[in-house]
């Protein structure tokens, strides 16, 4: 899931939120939420918290991992 609601002409709040396993992996998920400051039609720059888990077993290897933190960014659509 993904979604993006405008509080007004330029500032808006994002996040996603996607779960998936069973073919590489028994769990891997990744959340984000953020505000965003849309400067015109193409470009806008987002400021947020995300994190990202995997869960991951294959002969005796265990990669069971939680990464987060803040992140900003550049939007570009063309």
């Amino acid at each position: 899931m993904k979604g993006r609601i405008s509080i007004n002409e330029h500032f808006y709040l994002t996040s996603w939120a996607l779960i998936g396993g069973g073919a590489s992996s028994d769990l891997v998920w990744d959340v984000m939420g953020g505000a965003g400051y849309q400067f015109n039609d193409s470009i806008s720059a987002v400021v947020g918290y995300r994190a990202a888990g995997v869960d991951y077993e294959n002969d005796g290897f265990v990669y069971d991992t939680v990464q987060h933190g803040p992140t900003i960014g550049l939007v570009v659509r063309f």
